[in-house]
């Protein structure tokens, strides 16, 4: 295995959930990184309340799932060629989370690769499942978290829901984060532009001691197909 590799496994060894939500997310949005982070706290905190209030754990994330009004979960093979090309989407209008499965196929493929089985498919499923009753308790409570950010001052987008329901899942289910699904995708499918989010990470973060997201330099991103298994 490469230096260069093994340092970007390291993100699977030692996964820090707001590191990664910066890394994978927020880079992305205008504001100043504490600015940002602030409100990735406060809508993080939010989502981990709402675990604690709805979440079953003695019960499965499909059992919760229909627990909490979801009509059905349902997988999605290829031959029925979804038009949204998402692991799993939540249809607000069907009340209907949709797991799919090819999806599911090309990130337990490039966990794989890495030599890092981070996620069992039964285990990759219930964190789906987790993050979208997350977005159809959004929906139910006419509250959701681009909006709550946004009242803090944050850039308003889409983003902010996944930043809540990826917390929602963490909290429900522990470890490993789910940001870890979008992380391992992206090092077998998109090398380079995790190579360029680690760069612009990298410069936001620079020269500011206090920063609540410290740079982490030593991590570069490297094609899976360069490592050994």
């Amino acid at each position: 295995m490469t230096e260069k590799a093994g340092d970007l496994l390291s993100l699977l060894d030692e996964p820090d959930a707001a590191y990664l939500d910066h890394l994978l997310y927020l880079r992305r949005l205008r504001g100043a990184i504490r600015e940002k982070e602030a409100a990735r706290s406060f809508v993080a905190a939010a989502a981990e309340r709402w675990s604690r209030q709805y979440w079953d754990a003695s019960v499965s994330a499909e059992g919760n799932a229909l627990a909490l009004g979801v009509k059905r979960v349902r997988t999605i093979r290829p031959a029925e060629l979804p038009v949204l090309p998402y692991r799993a989407f939540y249809d607000a209008s069907a009340s209907e989370i949709r797991i799919f499965s090819a999806e599911l196929d090309n990130v337990l493929s490039a966990q794989e690769e890495c030599g890092r089985p981070v996620f069992s498919r039964p285990v990759l499923t219930e964190r789906l499942i987790a993050h979208e009753v997350f977005h159809h308790l959004e929906s139910q409570r006419g509250e959701f978290m681009d909006s709550l950010a946004a009242s803090r001052g944050a850039a308003e987008s889409r983003i902010w829901r996944d930043i809540g329901a990826n917390a929602f899942a963490n909290a429900a289910l522990g470890s490993p984060p789910n940001q870890l699904v979008d992380l391992i995708w992206m090092m077998k499918y998109a090398p380079a532009g995790l190579s360029r989010a680690l760069e612009e990470l990298d410069a936001q973060t620079e020269g500011d001691a206090g920063c609540p997201v410290p740079p982490r330099r030593h991590v570069q991103a490297q094609p899976l197909e360069n490592t050994e298994r």
